[in-house]
């Protein structure tokens, strides 16, 4: 190869690797209650999925509000979170549907998200967009299909990035002990709780091998004593879980 070649070469080369994308890793991936969630990271961010078709489970991440919470020490600690929406200024809806009706539409929901989220580290919050801000921190949500066996539902795919830097505040903190935990906003005054169907989540190891929920019937005919009126139409629990990250130590 002449000199004027090599150069070519070299040049190529370079070029790839500026415009190489960064390098993923699928950690963790698993199911809570009918909804995937999968962590990956690249080299300087965790980038966070949740998938759901179950419109229950999309009425709690788009109507009670989702948060984040992040924990270097891999316990369940609660100072360092992100959270949108935010309890108040969540999707609008004429009426709360009971769990087994007919929700709103889901381009609804979507077209009235709220534009600010908040981020929280050990005592100090700062309000953001979720896509344009200067914390890194980056919120997409959006519908999807979901693939069932041989059939597909339309469900919603909710999808946060975050830089490392925003969940250890200290630069060369040890993030091979992180745990994630994933919850609703606190329930409003007034709204009445209805028991859960499943409760704990299954997880898997790099995308490989991912649990299953356990599925639940339903319940038999409402006596007139439980009947709900109007004024007490209840809402599912919250999401609340955890799982760890398993990340390698820097």
């Amino acid at each position: 190869m002449g000199k004027n070649g090599f150069r070519l070469f070299v040049v190529v080369c370079f070029v790839q690797l500026v415009n190489a994308e960064p390098i993923v890793l699928d950690t963790v991936s698993g199911v809570y209650e009918g909804m995937s969630y999968r962590l990956m990271e690249d080299d300087d961010d965790l980038v966070l999925t949740l998938v759901t078709s179950d419109k229950a489970t999309v009425r709690r991440l788009l109507r009670m509000g989702t948060v984040f919470y992040f924990d270097v020490k891999g316990k369940k600690n609660k100072s360092v979170y992100v959270r949108y929406p935010l309890p108040g200024k969540r999707p609008e809806m004429a009426e709360r549907p009971l769990p087994d009706e007919e929700g709103p539409d889901l381009t609804q929901l979507l077209a009235n998200l709220p534009q600010e989220g908040e981020y929280g580290a050990h005592g100090e919050t700062e309000l953001f967009h979720p896509m344009l801000n200067s914390l890194g921190i980056e919120i997409v949500i959006e519908a999807t299909t979901v693939e069932k066996g041989a059939t597909s539902e339309e469900g919603l795919l909710y999808r946060l990035r975050i830089p490392k830097g925003r969940i250890a505040i200290d630069p060369g903190t040890d993030l091979s002990r992180l745990s994630v935990g994933v919850g609703s906003n606190p329930r409003q005054e007034g709204e009445k709780a209805e028991k859960p169907v499943d409760g704990k989540p299954s997880m898997g190891r790099g995308g490989g091998r991912r649990g299953g929920s356990r599925g639940g019937g339903r319940a038999g005919a409402m006596s007139p004593r439980n009947a709900v009126g109007p004024k007490e139409r209840p809402v599912v629990d919250p999401i609340d879980f955890w799982f760890d990250a398993h990340l390698e130590q820097d």
